[in-house]
């Protein structure tokens, strides 16, 4: 289903008898996993668990440090939000997760899901692939693999139980046939006497689902097991389906599938239960290609229509028409503020002004030395030092910056051990420590040290973390390596590069986007918007590239370029042939400026003008990551790049612009799942009639496995500065569409004409005023683009898209009016409905905060992707590996 990447799923069902369930049926909610991506955790809606939309996010940003905005050098490629769960008790929704990268795991809540505020529950340590779970007491509990813990309902932060390693892997060898081993994606479902626990593993047969149940889930004696083969699907939910008759309900799977290049697409997974109390996934727990299952819920036909023209993926024409957001508000950021001019002083009392900002490190004793000291006041004194790691320590987190160069200076003595010592001033991040300045001091006299140095490019400044100690040696001695000591005098000093993070980068700017969209890391709000230039998307560069920048986790590679646009912003994309339009105006660029349109993960590629000398030259860019310079073992030894080589333009692929400021750029992508490969032809005009191509087909570009991006390919806008900043370039739309202009196809207005003609048989005094003219507002767009001779099909499915959905939204406003019954009329989306297409359419927190923004709802249903698949209504099938893969269950009598 869906057809795009949509990882890590978890699924809940809120039932139409529910206070909080208006519409009058079923109503099913899930969210899914998006790493760095701004804004995340999107909270997706459903009638029947087969079309699917977004309806919020649960943050606007997961955090203001630098790796989440890639600021000074840092990057959240990879890491971020992981593996979510969303829950609903007692009248509120809570969404659980956990960050690589950020301090550990949030649970964010809610009493409205869909236009509420959030508050964010800081628990400060990490549990992997959480699931939340509450039970009959209303007392929390996270299961995490094999680990589970009882949190305080008071706070929902505080472990007041911890029950590890309940079960072992060994237990289950015999219902298995072999040793499971990681269980990872675990979530815990109550269903009658049991619970039961959907996980994966990894056996014989590689990436394996387990069904784990139990009476108890405390007791590990009580749990058995049950394997699965479902064709590659694994991690995901149970979910719960009232039957067709109305009387009580049944649960099926709902689990992903890894489908590159597209990424992890999910599947509804029919389930039949047994007498035994286990359930048969697909037929005899076997899911194969070319099965064929009714849909499990069944939707008036003219809802039907509607869901079906929605998704997770948009044309736009960037009016500026999608409704304000309260994600948008939340603004819980605590800030650290820039040094004045000419201070850029790192250490917090360095003078030693009591112990204020100093901890022991390694059950070190730290004490103010009073009598003893370099200057007034006082000295740290440091005692009781079992390691020689054991020393003052200062966290220095996000106040430095990997490649800066810093200013040391700190003065230390001892009294007592051996005549001369040497002391370390080091700094560590949390993959590794580096000696940044050290001394031989002489016993009994003050010594200093100083020095400079350059941090890393690799270096994690998100978890720095300076101190003092002795050389390491395996067997320290207490006498020659253990002695106390005293520090005074601190300093550590940058050299004024480092970038501050301020509330105008997370402030609305008057901009709203439709919900498919989300930046690459955190934008910064000053430099996009929808305003400048009415009906256009302004990418102004407010900072530059960086030169230096690497990856945080895996080899440390670098980073190219491109990943270091601070403001790109993405959307998915959808398996099989997808081709984007979009037109562009280039004369606000500046020399060192580079903007286009790119399809990306660690290997991308992008068609894009690039400003240089006062020249504007179009060209295709290719880059195919192949997971760096490997040893004879296949060890990666080397993971560094040449920038300009990486980003310079193929060859035969330019085009010199000369006076032209306007451009249009196609980007035509087979994504293809049986592969697992994507290639891509673009195309160009400077007219918007004659297009011509630019370069040849570009690819194959697979998937390098490195969990640097971990994502499906992505569609981006970019615009990035080498040089300097304050250049800008306007995107007029994103058009989509199924039809590549390599198949030779002219273009069909068939479709756009009968939605013209159905909209022209209306009668306005049967609609709502506002809904009439949002429709005739449609209508006169699409009817200029039928009247303008299109180029493209991108152009004709678009505003036929648009139409399409605002006529059948108009059609269940119609029926719910007309023939009030408990079918529920779906609430506004959240989209742009003036360009779409045939197919596709359109820092640090404080631990717990509420927020109070805008409850504004939706305004329409999004025109998006599935409809391009043709479904049929009754039964639909999953497009993987190239062929129809059943997704849901057969009716039995």
């Amino acid at each position: 289903m869906l057809n795009s990447d949509v990882p890590d799923i978890s699924v809940m069902r809120l039932p139409k008898d529910d206070p909080k369930n208006q519409e009058g049926r079923d109503v099913y909610y899930m969210v899914s996993t998006t790493m760095e991506l701004s804004p995340g955790a999107p909270i997706m809606k459903s009638y029947d668990l087969v079309n699917w939309r977004i309806v919020t996010y649960v943050y606007d940003r997961i955090s203001m440090s630098d790796a989440s905005s890639l600021r000074n050098g840092a990057s959240s490629y990879g890491e971020g939000e992981w593996a979510p769960s969303i829950r609903y008790h007692n009248g509120r929704f809570y969404v659980l997760f956990n960050t690589n990268n950020l301090g550990g795991a949030f649970i964010y809540f809610t009493d409205d899901i869909e236009h509420g505020t959030w508050t964010k529950v800081t628990l400060g340590r990490g549990f992997h692939d959480p699931s939340l779970y509450f039970d009959d007491n209303d007392d929390p509990w996270i299961i995490s693999g094999v680990n589970e813990y009882k949190l305080d309902k008071s706070d929902l932060k505080t472990v007041v139980e911890t029950h590890e390693n309940i079960i072992s892997a060994e237990q289950f060898k015999d219902a298995l046939g072999e040793v499971p081993h990681g269980f990872e994606g675990s979530q815990v479902f109550k269903i009658g006497d049991y619970y039961y626990t959907p996980t994966i593993y990894w056996g014989k047969d590689g990436r394996t689902v387990m069904l784990l149940r139990t009476t108890d889930l405390l007791d590990g004696t009580k749990y058995e097991a049950r394997k699965y083969a479902l064709s590659g699907f694994a991690q995901g939910s149970l979910v719960e389906v009232a039957n067709p008759d109305g009387k009580g309900t049944h649960w099926e799977g709902f689990f992903f599938r890894d489908t590159y290049p597209t990424g992890r697409i999910p599947g509804l997974i029919p389930a039949v239960w047994g007498d035994d109390g286990w359930p048969v996934f697909g037929d005899d727990n076997h899911v194969t290609a070319g099965d064929v299952y009714d849909k499990p819920i069944a939707l008036p036909d003219e809802l039907e229509r509607l869901v079906r023209l929605q998704g997770v993926v948009n044309s736009d024409d960037f009016d500026n028409d999608a409704p304000h957001q309260s994600y948008q508000d939340q603004d819980w950021w605590t800030l650290e503020e820039a040094p004045e001019a000419g201070s850029s002083e790192v250490i917090v009392n360095g003078e030693v002004n009591g112990q204020s900002g100093w901890e022991g490190r390694e059950q070190a004793k730290i004490s103010l030395g009073y009598t003893t000291n370099h200057s007034a006041p006082n000295s740290l004194q440091v005692t009781d030092r079992t390691a020689t790691g054991a020393g003052p320590s200062q966290s220095v987190k996000g106040k430095v910056i990997a490649g800066g160069t810093y200013q040391l200076s700190a003065w230390v003595l001892y009294k007592e051990g051996p005549d001369n010592k040497t002391f370390n001033f080091t700094i560590r991040d949390k993959n590794k420590a580096y000696v940044m300045a050290s001394a031989n001091a002489r016993k009994g006299e003050w010594t200093q040290i100083s020095g400079t140095y350059t941090l890393p490019e690799q270096f994690d400044a998100d978890s720095a973390e300076v101190f003092f100690e002795t050389p390491w040696t395996a067997t320290p001695d207490a006498t020659n390596d253990l002695m106390n000591f005293f520090v005074d005098d601190i300093s550590m000093k940058g050299d004024s590069t480092k970038e501050y993070a301020v509330p105008e980068e997370y402030k609305p700017n008057g901009s709203n986007l439709d919900m498919v969209w989300e930046w690459a890391h955190n934008p910064d709000n000053r430099y996009w918007s929808l305003t400048d230039r009415d009906g256009w998307l302004r990418l102004t560069n407010g900072h530059t590239v960086s030169k230096t920048a690497k990856y945080m986790k895996g080899t440390h590679g670098d980073l190219t370029y491109f990943e270091t646009a601070r403001n790109m912003l993405s959307q998915r994309t959808f398996g099989g042939n997808m081709s984007i339009e979009t037109k562009m105006d280039v004369s606000g660029m500046k020399d060192g400026d580079t903007a286009g349109i790119a399809t990306y993960t660690r290997s991308f590629s992008y068609a894009a003008v690039r400003q240089e000398n006062g020249k504007r030259t179009l060209g295709v860019v290719k880059r195919i990551y192949d997971n760096g310079k490997k040893d004879a073992e296949g060890n990666i030894i080397d993971d560094t790049i040449d920038r300009d080589k990486v980003e310079s333009f193929v060859e035969g692929t330019t085009v010199e612009l000369g006076d032209h400021t306007e451009v249009w750029l196609k980007s035509d992508n087979v994504l293809d799942e049986s592969s697992g490969k994507l290639t891509i032809r673009y195309l160009y005009s400077l007219d918007g009639r004659t297009w011509n191509e630019l370069g040849g087909q570009q690819g194959p570009f697979g998937y390098d496995w490195s969990l640097s991006h971990f994502k499906g390919y992505r569609i981006g806008l970019f615009n990035y500065a080498k040089a300097v900043t304050g250049g800008y370039v306007d995107f007029d739309y994103y058009s989509l569409s199924d039809v590549l202009s390599a198949d030779g196809k002219a273009v069909s207005t068939d479709r756009l004409q009968a939605a013209i003609a159905e909209a022209k048989s209306l009668r306005h005094d049967e609609y709502p005023a506002e809904d009439w003219a949002e429709l005739q507002t449609l209508l006169k767009k699409a009817e200029t683009a039928l009247v303008s001779n299109p180029s493209t099909q991108n152009e004709v499915d678009a505003p036929q898209r648009a139409l399409s959905v605002q006529l059948a939204q108009l059609a269940v406003d119609r029926e719910k009016s007309t023939n009030p019954s408990p079918d529920p009329t779906p609430d506004p989306g959240d989209g742009d409905q003036g360009k779409d297409d045939a197919g596709k359419d359109d820092g640090k927190d404080d631990g717990k905060d509420d927020q109070d923004g805008d409850q504004q709802p939706s305004h329409r249903l999004p025109s998006t992707g599935t409809a391009v698949l043709g479904l049929s209504g009754a039964v639909v099938a999953l497009a993987v590996a190239g062929v129809g893969l059943t997704v849901w269950r057969k009716r039995h009598a």
